[in-house]
């Protein structure tokens, strides 16, 4: 019995040290076209191209040591992020308040937001004269576009990572409306077995749209923050980024 824990105590010791072996975390979420994991669980989208380039150039500038982007929950990542000592986020949406929290490496996509509402529902009709609260809205739990909505006065029911149960609320009419960004709208539309003509776009939202960054830990080590900037630096100064932004703009035409 003795080996046995003294096995495990070993076994768990080695783990312990692995994971901290890498001076950089890096952490994203799964939001289609932008980063998510595929059907081969592998790391993919416009912004995970971007941020895999950053890496490669950080391993090969520098002698930190870089974990495999890991995708969690949304509000998950967010915490970690916020609160976790060289830890790198990716792709997150600078807003105000968000700007004292992060060092803010680089601009990644574009993110156009807007209210959408069951194409069927003739009772939700934008009136400028209409206070905001008389709708009912679901959104992302922590996202920027939700939180952004909220200090507008809309009604947010509903909060949550799973869109599949945003969706049916919308397609059932338990809430009016929903918070999303255009691009990844039409995704889960498509994802979700919907057609394009069940939802319909309430109002675009410019003061909710986004760039989205990545970003790192504000409290990380300055060696990290430096190896992480000097790397994207040098990706912007090559024009080693433009074809992938070129790219994404040219599939989705994202501007309002």
């Amino acid at each position: 019995m003795r080996f046995l824990i003294l096995f495990i105590v070993v076994l768990l010791s080695g783990q312990l040290a692995a994971q901290q072996t890498n001076d950089l975390t890096v952490l994203s979420t799964n939001y289609q076209p932008y980063n998510y994991q595929n059907n081969k669980r592998e790391p993919d989208g416009h912004a995970t191209k971007m941020v895999q380039a950053l890496l490669t150039e950080i391993r090969r500038s520098s002698s930190l040591a870089v974990s495999d982007i890991e995708f969690l929950p949304w509000a998950r990542t967010y915490h970690l992020a916020e609160t976790t000592p060289d830890t790198l986020i990716f792709s997150i949406a600078r807003t105000p308040e968000r700007e004292a929290k992060f060092n803010w490496i680089g601009k990644l996509l574009p993110m156009p937001v807007y209210l959408y509402k069951n194409a069927g529902r003739n009772d939700v009709v934008f009136d400028k004269l209409q206070r905001n609260e008389v709708w009912a809205v679901a959104g992302v739990n922590n996202g920027a576009p939700t939180n952004c909505i909220e200090e507008m006065g809309y009604r947010v029911v509903h909060k949550s990572a799973n869109y599949e149960v945003q969706f049916k609320m919308l397609d059932k009419g338990r809430v009016d409306l929903m918070v999303f960004d255009s691009i990844s709208f039409a995704q889960e539309v498509k994802r979700l077995g919907y057609s394009n003509q069940q939802f319909a776009p309430f109002l675009y939202l410019p003061q909710c749209s986004y760039d989205l960054y990545v970003a790192l830990n504000k409290d990380s080590n300055s060696s990290v923050v430096e190896a992480v900037q000097t790397a994207w630096q040098t990706l912007s100064d090559e024009g080693a980024l433009e074809p992938f932004r070129a790219a994404f703009e040219e599939t989705y035409q994202p501007f309002h």
